[in-house]
């Protein structure tokens, strides 16, 4: 059957007017997917932006927790040291004290020490022995009253000094050899000596009793007495 002009023409349009409209549908339809996949694109930025900042919200947390970790530490060292600065100032202070309470002792007996002797009416001298150098020697701590008249020897003159210092070599290789004894064996000895007299320069004999004995700081001395006048014979 054959379709008139007409009708074909009617049906040419009609089929044009289909198409058209699928144009229009298939380009609203892509557009809408366009539209979607743009949506799609910033919702993934925008995560991925939100992902970005709470990752370095997290490291700058980390980074805050160390901090306060390590003023944590610092603070703690800190009241470490001034707790033992606070015990090292106490221990100091204690043996301070300690040291005077000592020399305050050593001075009250050394006053004592030379208040007894003074009162004797022989002469009397106290060495110390000192054998920090490869000879020992033994130089004076204290004199009493009746040894500085009789060899004319001031206290404060012949305090630290050895009897070379004062006495003629002869009368001090005396001196020494008896200290020395007196030293080596921890003991005591009485016999007569013979030295100078520094004030006349004359020879005196005179028994001398020597004995070893302790200062008050408690290092090691000899203490000698000079019973000149008397005769150790009788």
């Amino acid at each position: 059957m054959n379709d008139s002009a007409d009708e074909s023409r009617d049906r040419r349009n009609t089929v044009m007017v289909v198409v058209k409209a699928l144009g229009a549908i298939g380009v609203i339809a892509a557009a809408l997917f366009t539209y979607m996949g743009q949506l799609d694109t910033n919702e993934v930025k925008r995560l991925d932006s939100q992902n970005v900042h709470i990752k370095q919200l997290q490291s700058d947390v980390k980074i805050l927790r160390e901090l306060v970790e390590s003023a944590n530490q610092e603070l703690t060292s800190i009241r470490e040291h001034s707790v033992q600065k606070d015990l090292k100032i106490a221990q100091l202070t204690m043996q301070v004290e300690a040291l005077k309470a000592i020399i305050s002792r050593e001075v009250n007996l050394h006053d004592w020490l030379q208040d007894d002797i003074d009162a004797n009416p022989f002469p009397i001298v106290i060495k110390r022995i000192d054998h920090e150098s490869r000879a020992v020697k033994f130089p004076t701590y204290l004199v009493n009253n009746a040894f500085s008249q009789r060899f004319g020897v001031s206290k404060r003159r012949y305090e630290g000094k050895t009897s070379a210092e004062i006495f003629s070599p002869r009368s001090h290789a005396v001196f020494y050899a008896g200290n020395k004894h007196v030293y080596e064996n921890r003991t005591w000895r009485l016999q007569d000596e013979c030295y100078d007299d520094p004030s006349s320069g004359q020879e005196v004999c005179s028994p001398v009793l020597r004995y070893y004995t302790t200062l008050p700081d408690g290092s090691p001395a000899i203490k000698v007495i000079i019973f000149i006048g008397m005769d150790i014979e009788k």
